[in-house]
C-alpha cells in the first residue's frame, strides 16, 4: 500500500503479529501491543492481530513469559531496595511448574524516585526472599464433579462437590493436597456419600511431559443399598461371615495411580492420561482408567471410569467428570 491508500481486506487478506517490547518507565510490553493495535484497527478493521509481548530479560519479562503461556499470578511481601516493605509481584506460567521471578519488582529502580537511587545504601535483598515463595506455595482448590453410578447398590446420576488445600514444591515436582469430597444430590435420594483424602502426586516436568504418579490413603463414608461407593472399605454381605471389625474392616483405602504427560498441540494444554488400583478393607479392589486435562496452571478437566469389585462378589461401575479450579 503506498501512503494514504487505505487496507481492502478483500484484495489483501492480512494478519499481524505484534511482538512489542515494554517502553522504559513509560508503559508495559503489553499495553504497547494493545496500542498498537488500536492503530492498526483505524486503518484495516478487518485485520487479524495476535499480540506476543516480548523482553531481553529486564522489565517486563513477567508479564512477557506468564501472559503468553496462561500462567497465573502471585504477590509476596518483601523487603524493597531500601528495606521497606514492598509488594512484588511473580508468576507461574501455563505449566503449572516454571515459576518466575523478575528482579526490577523487589529491587527495580521503579520502585525508587530518583533522589533515591544510591548504589551504596540500595539493596537486592528482597530478590533473595520471593525465591521461597516461587520453590513452595500452599494454595486453596475447588471441585465440581458430576457422575454416572451402577451397581447393586445404587444407580443413577449425581453431583458432588469437592475442595482441598495444596501444597505446592516446584523444583521437585511435587504436590500435596488434602481434600474432601461430598455427594450433593443423587437420583437415589436415600443415598449419601463423603470422602476424605490425602494426594501426594509427582507431576510432569517443567515441560509438561513426563511420568505421573499419585498415591492417596483415603477415608470415607457411604450409605445406602449395602453401603458402598468410592473411599469406603468393603462391607461384608448382611447375615454371614464375621463381624467387620473381626474381619479387620477399615473404613478406607489406599489408592495408586501411574501415567504419562504429553504437550498438545499450539499450546493448549496437557493431558494427562491415567491407570489406577485402590485397595479397601479386606480384598475388595476397584479399577479406573481416566486421563486429566490441565487446560492452564489453575484449570483442570479429569475424565474417570472406575470398576469396583466387592467381597460379596458383587460389582459396580462409575463414570464421572471434574472440573477443577486452583487460586
Amino acid at each position: 500500500m503506498t501512503a494514504g491508500q487505505r487496507y481492502n481486506a478483500r484484495i489483501m487478506p492480512i494478519r499481524i503479529v505484534i511482538a512489542s517490547q515494554a517502553f522504559k518507565q513509560s508503559i508495559g510490553a503489553r499495553a504497547a501491543a494493545v496500542a498498537i493495535r488500536r492503530g492498526i484497527m483505524r486503518v484495516a478493521p478487518d485485520a487479524a492481530t495476535v499480540l506476543i509481548p516480548v523482553a531481553d530479560g529486564g522489565d517486563g519479562t513477567l508479564a512477557a513469559l506468564i501472559d503468553t503461556s496462561g500462567g497465573r499470578y502471585f504477590e509476596a511481601v518483601v523487603s524493597g531496595p531500601l528495606g521497606a516493605p514492598t509488594a512484588a509481584r511473580w508468576g507461574v506460567m501455563g505449566d503449572g511448574q516454571t515459576a518466575v521471578i523478575e528482579m526490577a519488582l523487589a529491587s527495580g529502580l521503579a520502585l525508587l524516585a530518583d533522589e533515591q537511587r544510591d548504589p551504596r545504601r540500595a539493596s537486592t535483598y528482597g530478590t533473595g526472599e520471593l525465591m521461597p515463595s516461587a520453590v513452595s506455595r500452599l494454595a486453596p482448590r475447588v471441585e465440581l464433579g458430576v457422575r454416572w453410578d451402577s451397581g447393586t447398590a445404587e444407580q443413577g446420576l449425581g453431583a458432588e462437590l469437592g475442595g482441598g488445600l495444596a501444597y505446592t514444591r516446584t523444583d521437585w515436582g511435587l504436590r500435596v493436597e488434602g481434600q474432601g469430597r461430598y455427594l450433593l444430590l443423587h437420583q437415589d435420594g436415600a443415598f449419601e456419600d463423603w470422602g476424605a483424602s490425602v494426594n501426594v502426586r509427582l507431576d510432569p516436568g517443567v515441560a509438561g511431559v513426563g511420568a505421573y504418579l499419585r498415591v492417596v490413603p483415603v477415608w470415607g463414608q457411604a450409605s445406602g443399598g449395602v453401603e458402598q461407593l468410592w473411599g469406603t472399605a468393603a462391607v461384608l454381605p448382611q447375615g454371614s461371615g464375621p463381624s467387620r471389625a473381626a474381619a479387620g474392616w477399615r473404613p478406607g483405602s489406599l489408592e495408586v495411580d501411574v501415567g504419562y504427560g504429553v504437550a498438545l498441540a499450539e499450546g493448549r494444554g496437557f493431558l494427562t492420561p491415567y491407570a489406577g488400583l485402590a485397595l479397601a478393607g479386606v480384598g475388595a479392589s476397584r479399577y479406573r482408567l481416566g486421563s486429566r486435562l490441565a487446560l492452564s496452571s489453575s484449570l483442570d478437566v479429569n475424565v474417570e471410569g472406575e470398576r469396583a469389585e466387592e467381597l460379596d462378589q458383587s460389582t459396580a461401575h462409575r463414570v464421572s467428570i471434574r472440573l477443577g479450579w486452583q487460586w
